[in-house]
């Protein structure tokens, strides 16, 4: 098993998220964290099978090999691997439409 670690971004990204969602949209709580369960579910099997995603490195052009996890149909996050230490470095969580790419 995988040690995941999360980055700076990915905990700014999915507050502005989740404040966005409660005060522009009016999502209720029981909706925003199915969401996050969702997301916590993903992470724990990334923990298990890192290589379950797609490898997008090529596709964006990046130097790091980059996977690409999906949550539902309109979000993701990017995640990399360090296989000599076990740990995965979660990064931005973004809409697709967004397509940023930070750690």
């Amino acid at each position: 098993m995988y040690t995941v670690h999360y980055s700076i971004t990915f905990s700014d990204s999915l507050a502005n998220l989740i404040n966005y969602w409660q005060d522009e949209l009016g999502f209720k709580d029981k909706q925003i964290k199915q969401f996050i369960q969702l997301i916590r579910q993903i992470i724990k099997n990334i923990s298990y099978y890192p290589y379950v995603y797609r490898d997008v490195t090529e596709l964006y052009g990046l130097k790091t090999t980059t996977y690409r996890a999906l949550i539902g149909k309109q979000y993701a996050f990017f995640y990399r691997i360090d296989s000599i230490n076990k740990i995965i470095l979660v990064g931005a969580l973004f809409s697709q439409q967004q397509m940023k790419i930070d750690f």
